[in-house]
């Protein structure tokens, strides 16, 4: 459990847990989290905070240790959003009208798995269509340096990749 008063956890879970002090959140292997003023989230939830917050995470063990500072670079850099602009021109999910400046750049491979801020691992998406990717099971890939969105089976049982051809017709 992560004590606001002194910023660390008392390793009280089962297995690694990851803290931020400044946010007051306790992360668990368990699978979700407890924030401060809202207590226990879903681990969906925690990601999609993590994907959108400026947080770099501590992992302790079970003992208080620090077992992993993270990485210092997620978000993307000012230069890095105007490239995936350039590219983008608005929200890449199909069919989406939503303009640059009402999107976020979201990571094509998540950055808590390994992937990297680069404009290759990068895609612009409006909250709508953010979130459904961190939900859903669609996946993105960037063979040509275009955005192709392959649908759940679901959806699509041939998955066939689905760009957005609004921003090419602008």
């Amino acid at each position: 459990m992560f004590s606001p008063a002194t910023g660390t956890s008392t390793g009280t879970s089962a297995g690694p847990s990851a803290t931020g002090p400044s946010t007051g959140a306790s992360f668990s292997s368990a699978g979700g989290a407890s924030l401060a003023y809202t207590g226990p989230v879903n681990a969906r939830t925690a990601r999609k905070i993590a994907c959108d917050a400026d947080i770099i995470p501590v992992v302790l063990g079970g003992q208080g240790e620090i077992l992993d500072l993270g990485r210092p670079q997620r978000l993307f850099t000012a230069k890095q959003r105007k490239a995936l602009i350039a590219r983008d021109q608005g929200c890449a999910f199909p069919a989406c009208t939503m303009p640059a400046h009402w999107t976020e750049a979201h990571h094509i491979q998540p950055w808590s798995h390994g992937g990297t801020t680069s404009t290759d691992n990068g895609i612009l998406l409006c909250s709508h269509h953010h979130h459904l990717i961190h939900q859903n099971e669609w996946t993105i890939q960037i063979p040509d340096r275009l955005p192709w969105f392959i649908p759940p089976p679901h959806l699509d049982p041939h998955q066939q990749p689905q760009r957005n051809h609004y921003w090419t017709l602008c």
